[in-house]
């Protein structure tokens, strides 16, 4: 190769080498910067989508303003805890926007010149329980009809005894209930040498079989009681049994105790008359679940009779817990304007689906 062959080869290689550093400067020139407004542009828009995103999953809310706000959303670390979220400008221009989760705060937005939050409100109605109150007093069972029958009506002595089961029925939110008193319709049967005495047991809901100790017992001498029939009153102490729980009103001529073997139910009754009570039963009563029971041998067989009752009313209270209704503000919708230095304002809005309830005043969208 001479020298002039050299020098031409190096000549063109130059003009290309200078051709090609010039595309590559020119294409440098047109690919922004990390600080291009376009750039900043991009990275502010995404950041008001992630915080969207955030709010729009929002389970509650404890603070919120027009320069930042701060929620709960579902658990993300696998504690089994909600997680607390808070973004925050301070409002003064320059200074950076903030995201704290779970006390831990970084910055996520520089030279921040304007964030601000607008909020569109919602109602919807929520349902409180309140304590357990005890009712007025009520009857709760009853049955009126004391038609002459002498073969309705039960002869009770030192043997005998009859069971009234009753099962009230009581509202959804019932927590207990009590009898507080009975108006049994009963005569005196010759010669006033015992009391008649009123007994209160649970029993079972469907069979009416009782169990446990007496809840309440009121005896009351025949000599208060006449020759013919009529109402006799009866008042109880405290008691309390549970909804899901009947009650055996048990009537005889002298205090009981109840016994349980195998299953059945016996009594261990007091000193024997060979005068008693006559105790007026109904069989026009057609309401199911009711029930008498009868036995002349202290419970250990019993006759029943569905559907019939003894002529009584018993009287008593319910305890139920109150529910009321009210209406709470909900944060449905967020908007959310972001802007920093040298990049375009950016803006998006955030339907939060949970609906959660906030009391306070809120900044409107702008």
């Amino acid at each position: 190769m001479t020298l002039v062959e050299l020098m031409v080869a190096a000549s063109i290689m130059g003009i290309l080498m200078a051709a090609v550093g010039s595309a590559l400067v020119v294409a440098a020139k047109a690919t922004p910067s990390d600080t291009s407004p376009e750039r900043l542009t991009v990275r502010s828009n995404s950041l008001v989508q992630e915080i969207a995103r955030e709010l729009s999953q929002a389970t509650a809310i404890s603070s919120a303003s027009e320069k930042g706000i701060t929620f709960t959303v579902r658990d993300r670390t696998g504690d089994a805890a909600a997680e607390t979220i808070t973004y925050a400008w301070s409002g003064v221009a320059g200074e950076a926007l903030t995201r704290t989760f779970n006390g831990s705060t970084v910055k996520i937005a520089a030279d921040v010149t304007n964030f601000q939050l607008g909020f569109t409100t919602g109602t919807r109605s929520t349902k409180t329980t309140s304590a357990a109150v005890e009712g007025a007093e009520q009857v709760l069972f009853a049955c009126y009809d004391v038609t002459s029958g002498g073969s309705l009506d039960f002869s009770l002595n030192g043997s005998s005894l009859a069971v009234q089961v009753i099962r009230p029925v009581f509202p959804a939110n019932a927590t207990s209930w009590r009898i507080s008193r009975a108006n049994l319709y009963i005569k005196r049967d010759g010669s006033a040498l015992s009391s008649a005495r009123l007994q209160i047991y649970k029993a079972d809901q469907v069979t009416g079989a009782l169990s446990g100790s007496v809840l309440g017992s009121v005896g009351r001498s025949e000599l208060s009681f006449g020759t013919t029939y009529s109402w006799q009153p009866y008042s109880f102490g405290a008691m309390s049994l549970a909804p899901t729980d009947a009650a055996g009103i048990v009537v005889s001529i002298s205090a009981l105790s109840i016994n349980l073997v195998g299953g059945l139910a016996t009594f261990t009754l007091g000193s024997s008359a060979s005068a008693g009570m006559i105790l007026h039963t109904s069989n026009t009563l057609a309401e199911d679940g009711v029930s008498v029971l009868f036995t002349t041998n202290g419970g250990s067989s019993w006759d029943i009779l569905w559907d019939n009752a003894i002529a009584i009313e018993v009287f008593g209270y319910i305890t139920a817990t109150g529910t009321s209704t009210s209406s709470v503000q909900t944060v449905d919708q967020v908007d959310i304007t972001l802007a920093v230095t040298n990049a375009n304002t950016c803006r998006t809005t955030a339907v939060v689906l949970p609906r959660p309830a906030y009391a306070a005043a809120l900044p409107t969208p702008p």
